[in-house]
């Protein structure tokens, strides 16, 4: 005995220390999608990886409408393969923990507010290929402390690095020949910048609020700061690689006292004789571009004329809130540069609806003139013993629909919705739509789905269509072991589980009478000592069967025990 419960012990420790030894592990999921034409996505939860690949542009998002968008959270990093050659307006925006971004030598642009609010992330390198950074692009990345950024760049957008309030390191390359309106606005980290020898204007806002900003360095090219460009700025001292002339010709604009009152050191060469060229700058929706004349050798401006401000730059119109044919609809587009948004109505479809049985048809330009419906209920057998055939037994209703112009039947010019009332007793199983090709012998179940009362789906072709549902079954049984002394009764009370409105009738037998018998209600009697099993089996109207068996144990009590040894019972009892 003592053997035995040392052995229990042993077992019962080992599988502790197993248990307690198992890897943990978390739940992983894996999400994907396309992006662009030709590129698709990959999210990894456990690795928080998105990986985008593929050739091309990535879509143009509208806030929040990223496919990752509610996964956003689980970003660490962002893996963006060679081939992919710009990265979408809004595409990673508010992802919260991302640290990480790889973008590879293909990507020669930057959208929109790409990385808007990207709160964790600390570090960008921007590749050689990248030719424009657009508005808001880093905006709000508030632990983003350095940016590296390609020889290829000449503009960097409005609002591209607002309030980043960490970032303390910023190279701008000779290539970078712009700085947007209010790119750099509350950059409070910053202390000290050199400008590239390309760059030439500074508009509106640009520094403003870089309250540690204390030294600056620009070269020959520069001819214009735009209003309160270093606005409260702590600017100490500025080294131009120009002569003081030219310095004077520099036009500064008002609020800019950070520039005015800064020691200037002056590094270029001596006058010279001016070789121009003539520049444009465009205009943009929120930023009026200018035209000039600009020396080669030295980068003094002259002749400068302001141009008006540009039309919006429109993206693809998107649909808010889908017409029917009882209301209109909304769509609505935005400017990829200064986010204005313009919305527009989408006229209610065009609706035809037979009376007699409330079938209608919503479309749009799906046909060149006006229509009219024709349904005829199907009562014919071949239709329903197609349904049979397919799916066994189901309650169905069957509809031969067609579209009438001038008395001949048409085909509609691409897809269009068709409302089926839903049939009276339909609704409370899983209920779906066919098509049915009675001359090819076939049933196609489509997609479907029942909202307010209609069964709604997409055709382009009108022929018989079927609503069908499941018929309502009994689903199982279970009934509990009994321990019974001799002669006692007692009711066996079964869960049933059943789906809803079903008919079913309940019956129960025993596979040995002389140890225990049962009745037409369930009814247990224990007519003798041992074991007997007792089964319950439920049908539903259909035909539909489920069983479950109990353990019926008949003993003697103690007083039952001496009647039958001391007084000689067993012979009658």
């Amino acid at each position: 005995m003592k053997q035995s419960i040392k052995t229990i012990i042993s077992i019962v420790m080992v599988l502790t220390i197993a248990i307690i030894c198992m890897p943990m592990s978390m739940a992983s999921e894996v999400y994907s999608g396309t992006c662009g034409d030709n590129l698709t996505w990959t999210l990894d939860t456990e690795t928080g990886e998105l990986v985008i690949s593929g050739e091309g542009e990535m879509y143009d998002y509208s806030s929040e409408e990223t496919p990752w968008f509610e996964n956003r959270l689980k970003i660490n990093s962002i893996v963006v393969n060679d081939g992919v050659s710009r990265l979408g307006d809004w595409s990673f925006m508010d992802c919260d923990s991302l640290t990480n971004v790889v973008i590879p030598e293909s990507v020669i642009e930057i959208g929109s507010a790409a990385f808007y609010d990207c709160d964790s992330l600390t570090i960008i390198v921007i590749p050689d290929s990248v030719e424009s950074i657009a508005f808001a692009t880093f905006r709000f990345c508030d632990q983003l402390e350095s940016v590296s950024i390609g020889e290829c760049v000449t503009y960097i957008g409005s609002n591209a690095f607002e309030e980043c309030v960490n970032l303390e390191s910023v190279n701008i390359p000779d290539s970078v020949t712009e700085i947007g309106m209010a790119a750099f606005y509350s950059c409070e980290s910053l202390k000290s910048l050199e400008f590239g020898k390309g760059l030439s204007y500074i508009y509106a806002w640009a520094f403003e609020g870089c309250s540690s900003l204390v030294e600056l360095s620009f070269y020959s090219k520069l001819n214009t700061i735009g209003e309160s460009a270093f606005n409260a700025c702590n600017i100490k001292s500025i080294y131009f690689f120009g002569t003081q002339e030219t310095w004077n010709n520099i036009f500064i604009d008002r609020k800019n006292d950070a520039i005015i009152n800064a020691t200037i050191h002056f590094l270029g060469e001596s006058e010279h004789k001016h070789d121009l060229a003539h520049r444009t700058v465009a205009s943009t929706c929120t930023v009026a571009g200018m035209e000039y004349d600009i020396c080669l050798e030295c980068g003094e401006s002259f002749n400068i004329v302001t141009l008006p401000l540009a039309a919006h730059s429109w993206s693809k119109w998107m649909t808010r809130t889908e017409a029917t044919g009882s209301a209109y609809g909304e769509k609505y587009r935005t400017c990829t540069v200064c986010g204005k948004e313009e919305t527009d109505s989408i006229p209610k479809l065009n609706v035809i609806e037979d009376e007699k049985t409330g079938i209608e048809i919503e479309f749009d330009n799906e046909y060149n003139s006006d229509v009219e419906i024709k349904v005829e209920e199907v009562f014919d057998g071949s239709s329903f013993e197609l349904l049979e055939k397919a799916y066994g037994g189901v309650k169905s209703k069957v509809f031969d629909i067609s579209t009438i112009k001038d008395g001949i039947k048409v085909q509609p010019d691409g897809k269009v919705k068709v409302r089926i009332p839903l049939p009276n007793g339909f609704g409370k199983n899983s209920v779906w739509v066919n098509y049915i090709d009675s001359v090819n012998g076939t049933v196609t179940k489509i997609p479907s789905t029942v909202v307010n009362g209609y069964v709604e789906f997409e055709t382009d072709h009108f022929s018989y269509y079927a609503v069908v549902e499941e018929l309502s079954k009994v689903n199982s049984v279970s009934i509990d072991n009994i321990s019974m002394s001799y002669k006692d009764s007692t009711t066996i009370t079964p869960t049933i589980n059943a789906d809803e409105g079903v008919g079913y009738t309940v019956s129960y037998s025993s596979s040995d009478t002389g140890v225990a018998q049962v009745d037409e209600k369930g009814k247990v009697t224990a007519t003798g000592k041992g074991s007997a099993e007792i089964t319950c089996t439920v049908t539903d109207e259909y035909g539909n069967t489920v069983t479950d068996t109990c353990n019926v144990e008949v003993k003697y009590t103690f007083w039952q025990w001496i009647i039958v040894i001391v007084l000689f019972g067993w012979i009658w009892y």
